[in-house]
């Protein structure tokens, strides 16, 4: 009927005890009875099991993620990102089927690689680390600013003993490990022109525009501006948007070549193309994206220099010396280039001059033009003119071409001689004499008498070889200075005798 109290020492709770849930067991007593008088010693006396007093021990599941990315900032689609997911047992049980869950696949379209987590037990306070990655799409780099999801690990707490399985503890969601998308748009324009030679004016030529996207976003919206001469083409380009690497060809409608692209030996300009970057996630429209300017498709022209010249007189015969004849230059630009500076120089054929002085005006001379220069006051006719039977010279027009693009001046381009515009004088020679006697009178033979003959040019060139013929008996005249030529109006004096006055002349 007595009673006796055991004690034991301080038993330390396991992990096994409180993932069990409560920790429990059973006693039992056992004893000595005496050995009787001439007896033997009995067996040990052995109470029945007894429950010990059951200790509780309470479940708190709790898990935390930490979730980080590399590398920070991507740019480019097929980046890769490599996640990693550091899971902790906050909580006091032993968790099981560790599992992470990220909304990067909602809003980035998946993760290209399944998320896995090791496969062990993870004990309180314990961390494992679970791994992912992303290959950047081209949605993500259109929608700019970031990658950014939301992490949370899950798993299995243990069963407490006699209890049901719980539901799996899930963690508070994680969303650091943001990633950086960067942004940079970018496109370039290559012109090309059809023909890439020419030579006059109107013709036809066609521009290509081959838009390339150089950066790493969609970009809609394309245009190409060329300002070519000072006019603007009109540049159209298709609607749809443009992929980095892709391209896309806006075309022009013809373009005529003008006087001045002739004039310049070229038709060059600089296209720009622009289009509208994506709007980043919780960003502002951006600028649009300008290129540089392409300075290709240059079409060069074919400069072809050349004048011409007609000389003109009026009036076109002339008949003595004194006549006065006046000139003028008909300059013609027979060549495709405009010409300035155009002057013309006439050097009249010996014996005529000196050189006329000519005036041109000093508009420029557009091809297929003319300009009409003329002679400083009328010309002359002087009497070698006359003993010539014409007035003649050769007109040379010259001017300066434009200086091509980039290029130097080129030399002053000189047309053909022109001998037209010739003075014709027609010969009318003449001569008239008058013969005079010293005497006027005589009364006897013997007598003498000498004669004078005035020798006088009536027609309108020099006459030469002067000679005087008497039929009268015995004269022979003698002329003075016989080979001096006699200019029309002159006179020289010729003389013959004396003559010895016969009977027959008395009678």
């Amino acid at each position: 009927g007595g009673t006796l109290t055991c004690t034991a020492g301080s038993y330390v709770v396991t992990q096994a005890d409180v993932d069990q849930g409560r920790i429990e067991g059973r006693a039992s007593a056992s004893g000595q009875a005496p050995t009787p008088a001439g007896g033997t010693a009995p067996e040990r006396t052995v109470s029945g099991d007894s429950s010990l007093g059951t200790v509780t021990i309470a479940h708190a599941p709790a898990l935390s993620v930490v979730r980080s990315a590399t590398p920070a900032t991507v740019s480019r689609v097929s980046d890769r990102v490599s996640y990693s997911f550091a899971v902790t047992n906050r909580g006091n049980v032993t968790m099981s089927d560790i599992q992470i869950a990220d909304t990067l696949a909602a809003a980035a379209g998946g993760l290209t690689v399944t998320l896995r987590c090791p496969t062990q037990s993870l004990a309180p306070d314990a961390t494992l680390t679970c791994t992912g990655s992303y290959m950047l799409a081209q949605m993500d780099i259109d929608r700019g600013a970031r990658l950014t999801g939301t992490a949370t690990a899950s798993g299995q707490a243990p069963t407490p003993a006699g209890g049901t399985t719980p539901a799996r503890t899930v963690s508070e969601g994680s969303s650091s490990g943001v990633v950086t998308v960067a942004q940079t748009p970018e496109l370039s324009v290559v012109k090309s022109a059809a023909p890439a030679t020419v030579s006059r004016v109107g013709e036809s030529v066609s521009y290509s525009f081959v838009v390339a996207n150089t950066g790493n976003v969609t970009m809609s919206d394309i245009r190409v501006v060329d300002e070519l001469a000072g006019s603007a083409l009109n540049v159209t380009c298709p609607t749809r948007s443009l992929a980095p690497g892709g391209t896309l060809t806006c075309t022009a409608a013809a373009y005529a070549v003008t006087q001045a692209d002739v004039d310049r030996g070229r038709i060059a300009s600089a296209a720009r193309a622009s289009g509208q970057a994506p709007t980043p996630t919780g960003g502002a429209v951006p600028a649009r994206t300008v290129s540089e300017g392409s300075s290709s498709g240059v079409v060069t022209v074919t400069q072809t220099r050349g004048l011409s010249v007609v000389r003109s007189a009026a009036p076109v015969t002339a008949s003595r010396a004194g006549d006065r004849v006046s000139y003028s230059f008909v300059v013609t630009n027979t060549g495709n280039v405009t010409m300035s500076d155009v002057r013309v120089v006439d050097e009249l054929v010996a014996p005529a001059g000196p050189a006329l002085n000519v005036t041109c005006p000093t508009q420029s001379l557009a091809p297929g033009a003319t300009l009409t220069c003329t002679a400083a006051g009328p010309y002359v006719v002087k009497q070698a003119d006359v003993d010539r039977g014409r007035v003649e010279s050769r007109a040379v027009a010259s001017g300066q071409g434009p200086t091509p693009a980039g290029g130097t001046a080129p030399e002053r381009t000189v047309s053909e001689g022109s001998s037209s515009g010739t003075v014709t004088i027609a010969h009318t020679p003449g001569l008239s004499v008058v013969k005079s006697a010293t005497s006027a009178t005589v009364s006897r033979a013997g007598e003498r008498v000498s004669y004078s003959y005035v020798v006088t040019n009536t027609g309108n060139v020099t006459m030469s070889a002067i000679r005087v013929v008497d039929d009268m008996a015995g004269l022979d005249a003698t002329c003075q200075a016989v080979d001096q030529p006699l200019a029309p109006n002159g006179t020289l004096t010729c003389t013959a005798g004396p003559y010895v006055v016969t009977q027959a002349d008395i009678d």
